[in-house]
C-alpha cells in the first residue's frame, strides 16, 4: 500500500482536491486523470455521438445553403 504525504495540512479546498486526486487514483489509476488522451470507457459512445452530430449539422447548414442559391438561380 502507498502511502501519500500531504503537503497541505490544514482542510482547505486544496486538500480536498488532493484527496479527490487520490481518490480517483486509487479507483481508475492514470486512467482517471483528464488530459492525458485517456477516455474512460462509458464516454466513448458518447464522444462517437457528438462527432457524428457535428457532422449531421454540418452537412445540413451547407444544404440549406444549396438550397437558397438554387432558389435564387429559378428566380432569375
Amino acid at each position: 500500500m502507498e502511502v501519500f504525504c500531504c503537503p497541505l495540512k490544514t482542510r482547505s479546498s486544496g486538500y480536498q482536491t488532493f484527496c479527490g486526486w487520490v481518490s480517483e487514483y486509487k479507483k481508475s489509476g492514470q486512467a482517471g486523470f483528464k488530459g492525458k488522451g485517456i477516455v474512460k470507457e462509458a464516454n466513448v459512445e458518447l464522444i462517437s455521438l457528438k462527432k457524428e452530430l457535428a457532422d449531421v449539422k454540418m452537412d445540413r447548414d451547407i444544404l440549406k445553403k444549396a438550397a437558397a442559391i438554387q432558389g435564387d438561380c429559378r428566380k432569375n
